[in-house]
């Protein structure tokens, strides 16, 4: 369990706003659920007017496969996904979908940090979106 706290508080490093649960309504293949994610990153940055950067983590179990994910948004003008309404993000995604104002949870980043170190690694994948907005905004660490 001391994986947890550490890989959660490296998560923890960024000023997440949104936590996601996105499951996909039939079994799909990998490469299909990060299309349909990127996809819907892709659309939510347009509409919004922002750029998002994520840690996501998609779960593939005997169950219906989904994405685990933080995210935070921000543009030059100081808008952030906390102006964006996740009621509408969520019916955009292709499937069912849950977002929750997260505002830097340490508890949510713990879980996702369980999602990590938990799971067999043959039964999820990690993946990290935008690299640059997220070395722009890391906090240091406080373990």
């Amino acid at each position: 369990m001391n994986a947890i706290r550490h890989y959660g508080n490296f998560i923890n490093s960024w000023p997440w706003e949104w936590f996601l649960t996105l499951t996909s309504r039939d079994p799909v293949s990998l490469d299909i659920a990060r299309r349909q994610l990127f996809n819907w990153n892709r659309e939510l940055c347009k509409s919004e007017g922002i750029q998002t950067a994520f840690i996501a983590v998609w779960n593939n179990t005997n169950f219906t496969p989904h994405w685990h994910a933080l995210i935070f948004g921000k543009n030059k003008n100081g808008r952030t996904l906390l102006d964006a309404s996740e009621k509408r993000w969520e019916r955009k995604w292709p499937g069912i979908a849950r977002i929750e104002v997260v505002r830097g949870n340490q508890a949510v980043s713990h879980y996702l940090a369980g999602n990590i170190t938990l799971w067999n690694p043959d039964l999820y994948e990690l993946f990290v979106y935008n690299k640059k907005l997220l070395d722009k905004y890391r906090r240091p660490r406080q373990d």
